[in-house]
């Protein structure tokens, strides 16, 4: 039998509705950028866009709370499905409740791109750590006071080797001690073994499958990948998402039927 594939929420590629207030837009990438409030930029966010993204938070609070978790991993299948997008916008809200000190990781030791999300000059990351460096609390970059920031450089090392070693065990460690959660950006899971290695660290994984990039064959190998700590599937870059519209694009008759089994 099939793991259960949980939906946990719908990311829409345009909306036309009104603006939200009091936010803002970082740099867009493309058409893959959501919400990002507090973030660089003279664009408002959409509502629909962002009420989504609540959605997604409550449903991971919720997820927490009941499950204990603190370290969340955000992947996806291949590149460019949003899942750094993603783990942004869905760190950046977290850090809005009161009662959350939130931490951003970017754990893509190959291709890392948080920083330009934000606009930062990364001098220390967390492959300078993972290859002997000083403490993480040294590398992380305040955002606002209930969010930080731990970003990377390019390793100059195996990634996987370095990602393997004790160091990236006691930094999640840490990490978990010190916020209330960790918000995991990582390596798409094809063709790379990095993401399969950070996820024994992690308490949850969420897997961003983006509508039309990757085939659901491998959006489904990958969730399997993550069993058992995938929390649930994001579907991003849904064509049509409204207030009273939820369609689910391209992968959802698939996630939706397996998820009712």
């Amino acid at each position: 039998m099939k793991p259960e594939i949980n939906s946990l929420g719908l990311i829409p590629a345009k909306d036309d509705e009104a603006p939200a207030p009091e936010f803002h837009l970082a740099p867009r990438q493309q058409d893959k950028l959501l919400a990002l409030p507090a973030a660089p930029g003279a664009t408002v966010p959409r509502l629909t866009a962002w009420e989504q993204l609540r959605v997604l938070r409550t449903r991971i609070v919720e997820a927490a709370r009941d499950r204990d978790l603190r370290r969340i991993l955000v992947t996806s299948s291949v590149v460019g499905e949003g899942k750094t997008l993603l783990a942004a916008n869905l760190a950046l809200s977290l850090s809005q409740l009161e009662d959350k000190r939130v931490l951003l990781v970017d754990a893509d030791l190959r291709r890392p791109s948080l920083h330009h999300v934000f606009g930062r000059t990364v001098e220390l990351g967390l492959g300078d750590l993972l290859a002997g460096g000083p403490r993480w609390s040294q590398a992380v970059i305040p955002l606002h006071p209930r969010l930080d920031f731990l970003p990377c450089r390019p390793a100059a090392e195996q990634s996987v080797e370095l990602l393997n070693r004790r160091r990236m065990k006691d930094l999640m460690e840490e990490a978990a001690a010190a916020y209330d959660l960790v918000v995991v950006d990582s390596a798409p899971l094809s063709p790379i073994a990095d993401t399969q290695v950070l996820v024994r660290l992690v308490d949850a994984a969420l897997l961003v499958v983006r509508s039309g990039v990757a085939p659901y064959p491998l959006a489904r190998q990958s969730a399997a990948l993550l069993e058992p700590k995938l929390l649930g599937v994001v579907l991003n870059g849904v064509e049509r998402v409204t207030r009273r519209d939820y369609a689910y694009g391209y992968y959802a008759p698939h996630f939706q039927e397996e998820a009712g089994r």
